[in-house]
C-alpha cells in the first residue's frame, strides 16, 4: 500500500491517528507526525516486517535496518 498522505512509493508501514485522521503513511511522514506530536504506531501485521527504513516510536529518531 502506497503512503496515503505523501502518495509516495514508499510503503506505508505506519498507522498516524488523531480524533478525525486515521491514516497509513510512509516512515518519513511518520515521523513527521511524530514531530507534532500526533500518535503513530506499526500494525500487527507490519510488525515483523523489515521495511527498511524504521522510525523509533519510543523517541522519534529514523534510523536505517542494516
Amino acid at each position: 500500500m502506497k503512503c496515503q498522505r505523501c502518495l509516495s512509493d514508499q510503503p506505508a508501514a505506519y498507522r498516524v491517528y488523531t480524533d478525525v485522521l486515521n491514516i497509513q503513511v510512509c516512515a518519513t511522514c511518520a515521523e513527521e507526525a511524530l514531530g507534532m506530536g500526533i500518535a503513530v504506531e506499526v500494525p500487527s501485521a507490519e510488525k515483523g516486517k523489515a521495511t527498511g527504513r524504521r522510525v523509533s516510536l519510543e523517541s522519534g529518531i529514523v534510523s536505517q535496518n542494516l
